[in-house]
């Protein structure tokens, strides 16, 4: 054990390097980040940690594709709530069929990616999507209630991820997201 000055200066040296790289963020932040990584990675166990038991998934979301079988004749344009096992189920699939992502390709995903919390106020919340959307307006509409927060994910320009967390049992879950 550090003497008690050492180990204040432990403690401050660790919170500058934290600040300094991001690490001390706003928690849904480090929860998305988090969440990005699992969903990368296809890690079944960190994406059980990270889901809420039943997820929403937007429409243009893509495990809605028929390759998934998620979906039985879901109508374009329509949104999907999905139990937590069946999703991860399938993006474990994904990932025997696809190959893993290099531990390289998602660091350089998320060094690109900017992290922005949407301000988003109890009820519906619509917002376009990165690609051209089938519902009625064109846009997604995730149903906000008090202290959730939408996160949007993605490079500077381009395409973009929107997960809808929720705090649960003092963690941040994913209980809607769009991913195309």
């Amino acid at each position: 054990m550090l003497a008690p000055n050492k180990q204040s200066a432990a403690v401050v040296l660790v919170l500058s390097f934290a600040a300094s790289t991001g690490l001390a963020e706003d928690p849904v932040i480090e929860a998305a980040r988090s969440h990005i990584i699992a969903i990368l990675q296809f890690d079944g166990e960190k994406l059980k940690n990270s889901y809420a038991e039943r997820v929403e998934l937007m429409p243009g979301h893509e495990f809605l594709a028929a390759r998934y079988q998620l979906a039985d004749e879901k109508p374009a344009g329509k949104s999907l709530i999905i139990a937590r096992e069946k999703l991860i189920t399938a993006m474990v699939q994904a990932k025997k069929r696809n190959g893993p992502i290099p531990a390289e390709m998602v660091k350089v995903f998320l060094e690109k990616s900017n992290f922005t919390v949407l301000p988003a106020e109890e009820g519906d919340f619509e917002i376009e999507p990165s690609k051209k959307s089938k519902t009625i307006d064109g846009k997604l509409h995730f149903k906000i209630r008090m202290g959730d927060r939408i996160i949007k994910v993605g490079p500077p320009n381009g395409d973009f991820a929107l997960f809808q967390f929720r705090k649960t049992n003092k963690q941040w879950k994913v209980v809607s997201e769009c991913l195309d």
